[in-house]
């Protein structure tokens, strides 16, 4: 007698990785209307039962996208060591966010690309994303407390040094900018913002 096959879903940290990278690969190539969870089930071998119970919705399952992300972007951030020169330590997180969004351009479009902008994101969800960015904002209150930086909200300077940061990222990832020519712009991006925030005493050192 014939016996059908029965789809074994499976329930771990696996599947969940292959959930998540067949969810990226459908918001990059054909945005969110293609997402659905049995399409993201079928693609992935597996039922929608093993989604629903590793993530109790699709809406979570895409929160889980974004919180995923803002670790990985938070790695590789941290992956910076802190040295005595805080000015360095800010130009070198700049260089590891662009290495991160080249590395990772699927993840960097769900979190920045507007994939997911009728998502309705928590708060924690958002405090996520910032800590990913302290170790950004904890460089640039060293360069002001050490007279490094001009006078100002060490917040609101990471911020605009994030801007820049990923507004060259974004340009370079659309294909206005590539190679050798957008890496050699992105750093002396940085380096005119770092003279820009930089004291009389500091250019008076030699810091630009």
């Amino acid at each position: 007698m014939f016996e059908p096959t029965v789809q074994r879903p499976r329930h771990d940290e696996e599947l969940r990785r292959e959930l998540h990278r067949i969810a990226r690969e459908l918001l990059a190539q054909k945005g969110p209307a293609a997402l659905s969870v049995r399409r993201i089930a079928r693609l992935a071998g597996t039922s929608t039962t093993a989604i629903y119970s590793l993530f109790g919705s699709k809406e979570e399952l895409l929160r889980s996208l974004c919180r995923d992300g803002s670790r990985e972007l938070a790695e590789a951030i941290g992956s910076v060591p802190r040295t005595a020169d805080p000015v360095a330590d800010v130009e070198a997180i700049g260089h590891a966010y662009r290495r991160w969004a080249l590395d990772a351009p699927l993840t960097y479009q769900v979190l920045f690309g507007g994939l997911l902008a009728g998502l309705e994101m928590g708060e924690a969800d958002r405090e996520e994303l910032r800590d990913g960015l302290s170790q950004l904002i904890d460089a640039v209150e060293r360069c002001v407390d050490e007279d490094r930086y001009r006078a100002g909200d060490p917040v609101e300077i990471a911020f605009v040094l994030w801007g820049l940061v990923h507004g060259l990222v974004s340009l370079e990832l659309t294909g206005q900018v590539e190679g050798e020519a957008a890496e050699r712009a992105f750093a002396e991006a940085l380096r005119i913002a770092t003279r820009g925030l930089s004291t009389p005493r500091e250019r008076g050192c030699g810091g630009g």
